[in-house]
């Protein structure tokens, strides 16, 4: 499902030529799946895949540990919460995954040893420090529990992406007028939108829910 890696060795986009891309949290069921398929965020590269869960997403430490049973690091199962994460890195989180697959995918379980040799190796080598761009995608129960959340941070994705998402949505979303605040005016989002007027469709926006 979401065991897939990414070219880690490819130039990371600028996230600091964003445009900024506001919207009420009334949005947060029509943009929510978009977590699913992966988004950008900033963080300190070298730091340990605990300290990107609980400093840079926020979340609670007990939830971190408990809730969060399975973690994807470039599309290979961590145990250990001091792996660090480099630049570039695709970060996965989910609840327990059901069956066997699941119950071996689970960090630190009892069949973790099943898939020792997919299993995340921590590389010792990778600088900290700097500025970095990773990936974050969430499944299950985990997303909708810390979707809304991260989304009041700050999320990075393209305009395509996010027009999209606008255009699978049934009409009866937009029957409220739903509207963004895209690079400081008002637009409005209508049923028939296929792209955000003005808006190249490979302009990355820094999308934010106002909480």
């Amino acid at each position: 499902m979401f065991i897939h890696a990414m070219n880690t060795t490819a130039s990371q986009p600028d996230l600091s030529a964003a445009i900024q891309c506001a919207a009420g949290p009334e949005i947060v069921p029509a943009v929510l799946p978009l977590l699913q398929g992966g988004v950008l965020l900033d963080f300190m590269p070298g730091c340990t895949v605990e300290s990107l869960m609980v400093e840079r997403l926020g979340i609670d430490p007990e939830y971190a540990f408990g809730r969060v049973q399975t973690i994807f690091l470039d599309g290979h199962p961590v145990d250990r919460l001091e792996d660090t994460v480099h630049d570039g890195a695709v970060i996965a989180l989910s609840a327990a995954l059901p069956g066997l697959i699941g119950a071996t995918m689970r960090k630190m379980g009892v069949l973790s040893s099943f898939r020792s040799g997919i299993s995340h190796r921590n590389d010792a080598s990778i600088t900290t420090g700097g500025d970095g761009v990773f990936t974050l995608k969430l499944f299950n129960v985990v997303l909708p529990e810390l979707g809304p959340e991260i989304l009041t941070r700050g999320v990075f994705l393209t305009a395509q992406r996010f027009a999209s998402r606008l255009a699978m949505l049934p009409t009866a979303f937009f029957q409220d007028q739903p509207s963004i605040i895209l690079d400081g005016r008002e637009v409005r989002l209508t049923p028939d939108m296929t792209a955000l007027p003005g808006i190249d469709p490979a302009q990355l926006l820094r999308l934010t829910i106002r909480p």
